[in-house]
């Protein structure tokens, strides 16, 4: 027997996606205008604080 919110829960699940509804970087990046420079900026600024806190824990 089901009960009311499994239901619920089945109703909004979502589908499992497909290769062609997953996104890319590149898809994300045109979608939000955000573009790949400003990405790979963004990937060594976290490489930096990553070695910052690796050496902050000895």
């Amino acid at each position: 027997m089901t009960t009311a919110s499994d239901q619920n829960r089945q109703k909004h699940q979502t589908p499992p996606a497909t290769a062609r509804e997953e996104f890319s970087m590149a898809d994300a990046a045109a979608i939000t205008g955000v573009t790949s420079n400003h990405i790979l900026n963004f990937l060594k600024l976290k490489k930096r604080i990553d070695a910052i806190i690796a050496a902050m824990k000895g």
